[in-house]
């Protein structure tokens, strides 16, 4: 799904639904039925989200957990409204990923305006320390960009094998992406925030 940061930057000037509320924008997908996993720097310094569902269908959503982003760049946030949270399907994580395998990226990089965008690849190296930052990184062989921050990098069961959280750089051709093996770690986080800020 898109996901917009709510602010009151005009961060895209030429969309007219996004310059009146939109800082940034970004791709999610569901791990529950209400909560969305998505790149940390996406909802950095966020509290208030709009997303939209495939549909077009859109809603609100609140900020939940981001990890520490010298750790792993993974964040998530929860649909405000009970309504949207029922029976909605969601991804499961694979945690165990061997370099080689097919990968395929779904996301929203030029915006909620467009259709959802569709790239293949294959895993280059499913978890490796990615120099400067030392993050523990799954890096793939698979165009990216921009707004595909967030995006789920499936494998061919449908399963997520990591979030995508930036794409190729100079002379470079792969896209890196955090494992699912800490975006499971981080939600067993985000699930025990929501599950203490409930308790009354």
């Amino acid at each position: 799904m898109w996901i917009g940061a709510e602010g009151d930057t005009e961060y895209y000037p030429d969309d007219d639904y996004n310059a009146k509320s939109i800082k940034w924008q970004g791709t999610g997908f569901f791990v529950t039925p209400d909560l969305i996993a998505t790149a940390g720097h996406v909802c950095e310094n966020t509290e208030s989200f709009e997303v939209m569902f495939s549909d077009g269908t859109r809603a609100k959503a609140d900020f939940v957990h981001m990890e520490n982003m010298d750790r792993c760049d993974v964040g998530f946030i929860r649909l405000r409204s009970a309504d949207f949270r029922k029976d909605r399907p969601y991804l499961k994580l694979d945690t165990e990923t061997e370099a080689g395998e097919n990968t395929i990226i779904m996301g929203y990089p030029w915006g909620s305006n467009e259709m959802i965008s569709i790239t293949s690849g294959i895993v280059a190296a499913p978890e490796h320390k990615w120099y400067p930052y030392l993050k523990l990184s799954l890096f793939a062989d698979v165009a990216s960009y921009p707004g595909n921050s967030g995006s789920p990098i499936l494998d061919m069961d449908g399963e997520v094998i990591g979030i995508l959280v930036g794409g190729p750089h100079e002379n470079e051709c792969y896209s890196m992406c955090t494992p699912a093996r800490l975006v499971q770690l981080a939600m067993q986080k985000a699930l025990a925030e929501i599950a203490l800020k409930e308790i009354k």
